[in-house]
């Protein structure tokens, strides 16, 4: 092997040992993001759903009917 090989590959193998706990924290992140997004999009949808149902949203829907 050459002397720039013998240069750059332990140079490079040190940039990679760096950046691999930074790469797991990112992925960690990204898969965080991913459930937020689900979990809100679901409650979304269930909110829409109970919407069309034609169940009341609140008790003081009901309350404005009662006689003063």
């Amino acid at each position: 092997m050459c002397n720039r090989a013998r240069n750059v590959i332990p140079r490079l193998l040190r940039n990679v040992d760096r950046l691999e706990p930074e790469l797991r924290i990112l992925r960690q992140r990204e898969k965080r993001a991913w459930l937020i997004l689900m979990v809100c999009l679901l409650i979304f949808v269930m909110i829409l759903l109970n919407e069309k149902s034609g169940v009341p949203k609140s008790p003081s829907v009901s309350m404005k009917q009662l006689p003063v």
